[in-house]
C-alpha cells in the first residue's frame, strides 16, 4: 500500500496532511502553497486548478468553477441553487442527459458534474503530495462538514474514488479539527469541546465528548450557505451599490468586472482585520453610457464592515446555542472551545 492523506477539501481552499507520531503535518503544494485554492478553469483544451486558475478568473470568468462543494449532492431542483447561481459567474444548469435529480456546471461549452470538479482537485492534491513525498500517494482520509447527507458523503466519496484514490475513512470536520489542532486525546479524564469551524462557504458547530483518544458526537448544526464566501458578499455588495450610485452603471452585467471585484473583496476583508480601512482599487474595466474607462477607487471601513457582519454573526451564535442546548450542556460545562476555518 502506497502512501496515507489526509484531505480536507474545503469550498475555498483545499488541504493536505500526514499524521504521524509527530501529529499533524501540512503538506505544501507545487506553488509552495500550504493550502491549494479549491477552484477549476478551463484553459487552452486542459484545466488549471488553484492558484493558477484564481490567477485566470478574471480573464474567464465564465470558465471559472469555485465554491463547487455547495453543490455536491445536490439536484436542479433544489431550491437553494437558484441563490448560488445568482452568486456565481459560471453557468449551473440540469445534464443535457439526465433529470432534475442531478446538476451541473458549465466550461468551455462543456458539461462537468460537482463529483468530477471536485475530483479534479483532488487529483492535484494527490499529485502535489507525491511530488512532495516523493511516494506514490494511494489511500486518502477526507473530511467533510458534520451536517452533510448521505448522499453529499457518497457524491465525496465517489470524487476521491475518480482521482485513483483508495477512501478509506470520510470523517466529520470538527473531530479531524479536534485532532489536527492537537487536543490532547491522551486525557482519561472525559472532556467537552464546543468546535465553531467558519470556513470558505459552510458553518459548523459541534460538540464533542473526549475520553482517552475516543470522540463521540453529542450535537451537532451548521448552516450550508454561511462562510467567508458570504462576508465578502458584503464587501461587494458595497462597492456595486457605490459604482450603480456614483456613475449610473451596473456592474453586474460586466463578468470580468465581477470576478475581478471578488478577488479585491478577499483582500479587503483580511486587511479589515488589522487595520480601520481597507481600499478597492479597479481601473479600467467598466465604461459609462459615453463609452468613457471608468476607475473604482473606494474605501470601505472596519466599522461599515463589521455592522453589516453582524446578521451572519449572529446566525452562527444561534447555532451555537441550539448545539449546547441540545447536547443539555451550558457553556461554563465547555472544557475546550476550538475555532477552525479558512480565510
Amino acid at each position: 500500500m502506497g502512501r496515507i492523506i489526509g484531505i480536507d477539501l474545503g469550498t475555498t481552499n483545499s488541504v493536505v496532511a500526514t499524521v504521524g507520531a509527530g501529529g499533524c503535518k501540512i503538506i505544501q503544494n507545487k506553488e509552495a502553497e500550504q493550502m491549494t485554492r479549491s477552484v477549476v478553469g478551463a484553459y487552452k483544451n486542459d484545466f488549471l486548478i488553484g492558484t493558477p486558475a484564481l490567477n485566470r478568473w478574471p480573464l474567464a470568468p465564465r470558465d471559472t468553477v469555485i465554491s463547487i462543494k455547495r453543490l455536491m449532492g445536490r439536484s436542479a431542483s433544489d431550491p437553494e441553487i437558484e441563490s448560488v447561481k445568482k452568486s456565481h459567474l459560471y453557468e449551473i444548469t440540469e445534464p443535457s442527459d439526465g433529470s432534475r435529480e442531478a446538476i451541473c456546471v458549465k466550461m468551455a461549452g462543456e458539461e462537468y458534474t460537482p463529483v468530477e470538479i471536485s475530483a479534479m482537485i483532488l487529483k492535484k492534491l494527490k499529485t502535489d503530495a507525491e511530488f512532495a513525498l516523493g511516494d506514490p500517494v494511494t489511500h486518502a482520509v477526507i473530511t467533510v462538514p458534520a451536517y452533510f447527507s448521505e448522499k453529499q458523503i457518497d457524491a465525496t466519496r465517489e470524487a476521491g474514488i475518480k482521482a485513483d484514490l483508495t477512501v478509506m475513512k470520510i470523517i466529520d470536520e470538527p473531530t479531524a479539527a479536534a485532532v489536527a489542532y492537537g487536543i490532547d486525546s491522551r486525557e482519561q479524564e472525559a472532556k467537552t469541546i464546543l468546535v465553531y469551524d467558519l470556513g470558505g462557504g459552510t458553518f459548523d458547530i459541534s460538540v464533542l465528548m473526549m475520553s482517552a483518544g475516543a470522540y463521540a458526537i453529542l450535537d451537532r448544526e451548521g448552516d450550508m450557505w454561511l462562510g467567508g464566501d458570504n462576508f465578502d458578499q458584503i464587501i461587494a455588495d458595497y462597492v456595486i451599490d457605490c459604482v450603480k450610485s456614483e456613475f449610473g452603471v451596473d456592474p453586474t452585467e460586466n463578468h470580468r468586472f465581477m470576478a475581478t471585484l471578488r478577488m479585491e473583496t478577499k483582500k479587503a476583508k483580511e486587511a479589515l482585520s488589522s487595520a480601520p480601512m481597507a481600499t478597492i482599487l479597479i481601473p479600467g474595466l467598466l465604461r459609462d453610457d459615453d463609452n468613457d474607462i471608468l476607475d473604482v477607487d473606494l474605501d470601505i471601513t472596519r466599522d461599515y464592515f463589521v455592522e453589516k457582519s453582524r446578521p451572519l454573526v449572529a446566525k452562527t451564535v444561534a447555532l451555537s446555542k441550539k448545539a449546547l442546548k441540545n447536547a443539555h450542556l451550558t457553556m461554563e460545562d465547555i472544557d475546550y472551545v476550538l475555532m477552525a476555518g479558512r480565510r
